[in-house]
């Protein structure tokens, strides 16, 4: 019974450390994010050239310049080589 109590009063301890834990690990992580870019048609030697954009993929609105993007959104690079 003596041990049975002792292994009780250690369950509290085990999940405020593990939560604490948690936290801290939650706490200290950083989120992705991605810069965007885009790419203006400018001719190279002997005209070739190529053009690019980024828009999200579900509405359709562009990403401007380093502009951020959250995490898990569907994107669409979309790209025109020309020669």
């Amino acid at each position: 019974m003596k041990s049975t109590l002792g292994r009780l009063r250690l369950i509290p301890i085990l999940f405020s450390v593990l939560a604490l834990g948690a936290v801290v690990l939650f706490t200290l992580t950083r989120v992705r994010s991605v810069e965007a870019q885009s790419c203006d048609d400018i001719p190279q030697g002997s005209g070739e050239s190529i053009t690019a954009n980024i828009s999200v993929r579900d509405t359709g609105q562009p990403v401007s310049d380093n502009g951020l993007v959250p995490s898990s959104t569907w994107i669409a690079i979309n790209a025109l080589p020309r020669a």
